[in-house]
C-alpha cells in the first residue's frame, strides 16, 4: 500500500553490502487525523545494485509517498513498555 510519510531523521545506516540487501532505518511520522499524527519506524530494504534512501537526498520537511508494507511482528506500544 501507499502512504504518505514525513521522515524525522535517520537513526541506522549499516554499511553497504555488495552481496546482501542493504537496510536503513528511519522514524518517520504519519498523519491519522487533521491534527493526530503518528511516528512509525521505517526500515527502508534496497539491494545492492539500488540507490539507498539517504542517497535520494530526502528533504525532511516534505511528505512523501512510499510504497510500505506493514510488520505486525515489530507493533508495539511505547505505553505498554512503560507499564511492563
Amino acid at each position: 500500500m501507499e502512504m504518505p510519510l514525513r521522515l524525522i531523521a535517520p537513526v541506522l545506516a549499516l554499511p553497504g553490502s555488495t552481496y546482501f540487501s542493504n537496510y536503513e532505518v528511519f522514524i518517520a511520522e504519519r498523519r491519522i487525523g487533521k491534527s493526530q499524527s503518528q511516528f512509525i519506524k521505517l526500515v527502508y530494504t534496497s539491494l545492492p545494485y539500488q540507490r539507498r534512501l539517504s542517497q535520494y537526498g530526502p528533504n525532511y520537511s516534505m511528505v512523501y509517498k512510499l510504497r510500505v508494507t506493514r510488520d505486525r511482528a515489530c507493533d508495539e506500544s511505547l505505553l505498554a513498555n512503560d507499564m511492563a
